[in-house]
């Protein structure tokens, strides 16, 4: 099962993985230093525009850092994803996030499918086979 995440996200509002059952979460572990997670995010935020947001949510994990290092940073790579602050670092821990970027996909029943570490087109493109095979999945 995916370790219970409960943040706050960058706007004020609070976010917690438990209550988005019945929808696929990508956990994209990242912060503003980190070169590659920059390069990863336009193209997982790209590669999310295929999915119904209804049905699959991106919730980009930010490590210990605070708004006023991220906004910039989201501003400079015209980023418009959802961030989500881990300002202890407590979900990070729980995902055991120590190379980042990690992406961890999170199905419809709350079970960790899938765990990529690192960044690039590559990594992307096994993310999304692993949505679609998740979203497109036969209902029980």
């Amino acid at each position: 099962p995916a370790p219970e995440v409960s943040l706050q996200l960058l706007d004020g509002t609070p976010f917690k993985l438990s209550e988005q059952a019945g929808k696929v979460v990508v956990l994209d572990f990242w912060a503003t230093w980190c070169a590659p997670c920059m390069q990863t995010m336009p193209l997982v935020e790209k590669a999310m525009e295929q999915f119904d947001p209804d049905m699959v949510k991106l919730i980009s994990v930010n490590l210990q850092e605070s708004a006023q290092q991220i906004r910039p940073a989201l501003e400079r790579y015209k980023l418009n994803v959802t961030v989500a602050l881990d300002t202890d670092g407590v979900a990070a821990a729980r995902y055991a996030a120590k190379a980042i970027p990690q992406l961890v996909i999170v199905g419809e029943d709350g079970i960790v499918k899938q765990l990529y570490v690192g960044g690039g087109p590559k990594v992307v493109d096994q993310m999304t086979s692993t949505i679609k095979e998740l979203v497109n999945a036969p209902q029980e």
